[in-house]
């Protein structure tokens, strides 16, 4: 499955804050916080104000989130991994109301695809083709962010909330790693090279996993296999979700509010904000 050099070019190096991630301040001319490079350094306070924070993978990617805390001591913590080309500000909308229910929250850049990018005469970038197999790089970009994340002051236990194909590297990332407390899976990738959806969700085990798809995507090879693992392994808590609306059909604020619901929802059955 080959995706659009769109989304690289929505975060080409022709953008200063794609170039050097870090280097600018978030929107509403948000306070830098630091740096994590390959693990969290910056130490914000709680505050009702978004921070950014700077990240680094262990290749050198460089890339940055927006944190977002309660006024509390301490709570769990979500990591919010977009599609790709998406940046950490796109879902401002959900940050808001997962800190309104007490989490502390991380929204990452999903900008892996730029190392893809590639200068040429002219300094003019040039883009070498890219399939899903990115999904390898965007792992690693998933855990810079969660250990960005639990670098932060009052952070319980960490789950992921990812989107696209940033859905696919979430699950594969907490695959990697059982600290990872819950994985949602909202609309995610289907028919990606080199991404086995039963070796995917059978490696969070007994954690909680919610699968969201359109409902035009519902019998994607991803749904099928969450489908089977479900009949055969009731214990496991596992919920299969279909959007009320099919995205090709909605504005983005209906399809964040509808994400929104099922997220939301399952989150207060699953992982409360609340650490023990």
């Amino acid at each position: 499955m080959v995706l659009l050099t769109a989304a690289i070019l929505a975060a080409s190096p022709s953008d200063p804050r794609a170039a050097a991630p870090g280097a600018g301040s978030a929107a509403g001319s948000l306070p830098a916080a630091g740096s994590a490079a390959g693990a969290g350094e910056s130490t914000p306070a709680d505050g009702s104000a978004t921070v950014e924070i700077a990240l680094r993978t262990h290749d050198g990617h460089a890339f940055s989130g927006l944190y977002a805390s309660p006024p509390s001591s301490g709570s769990n913590a979500l990591l919010v991994v977009p599609d790709l080309g998406q940046k950490r500000d796109h879902f401002l909308r959900l940050v808001a109301s997962l800190r309104a229910r007490g989490y502390r929250v991380l929204s990452m850049d999903n900008t892996g695809q730029l190392r893809q990018v590639k200068r040429g005469p002219n300094a003019m970038p040039t883009f070498t083709p890219m399939s899903t197999k990115i999904l390898d790089v965007l792992v690693q970009d998933v855990g810079s962010g969660l250990t960005g994340l639990r670098a932060q002051p009052g952070v319980g236990r960490v789950g992921i909330l990812g989107f696209g194909i940033g859905a696919n590297a979430a699950l594969l990332a907490a695959g990697d790693d059982p600290t990872v407390a819950v994985v949602a899976a909202v609309v995610p990738n289907y028919g990606c090279d080199e991404f086995d959806p039963y070796a995917a969700f059978g490696d969070m085990n007994s954690r909680p996993v919610l699968l969201a798809e359109s409902k035009k995507k519902y019998h994607s090879d991803i749904s099928i296999a969450f489908e089977h693992i479900m009949a055969k392994r009731k214990d496991l808590p596992l919920q299969h979700v279909a959007l009320k609306r099919d995205s090709e059909d909605l504005t983005q604020r209906d399809l964040e509010e509808d994400y929104e619901d099922a997220v939301l929802a399952w989150l207060d059955k699953a992982f409360p904000s609340a650490s023990h």
